[in-house]
């Protein structure tokens, strides 16, 4: 998502060099491409690790129960 966010914008040079003639304006325009073609495949092949199970919260809060009774004893 953030390399077809990122192509989005990199169109504005490119525009910009549109108007003025400039060669430089198809780097950009091949990098924008280049970023949103990546963005594409990333987001069509991505997997379901990035996520967030109920076990790995307990750990999680297990700990932040352990520090903050360590913090203040009854």
């Amino acid at each position: 998502m953030v390399l077809r966010f990122e192509a989005a914008f990199l169109l504005l040079p490119s525009i910009v060099a549109l108007i003025y003639m400039e060669k430089a304006g198809l780097y950009y325009l091949l990098t924008a491409v280049l970023c949103f073609g990546i963005g594409t495949l990333l987001q069509l092949v991505r997997s379901d690790k990035g996520a967030f199970y109920t076990k790995e919260g307990s750990v999680r809060d297990h700990f932040r129960f352990y520090h903050d009774r360590r913090q203040y004893p009854e």
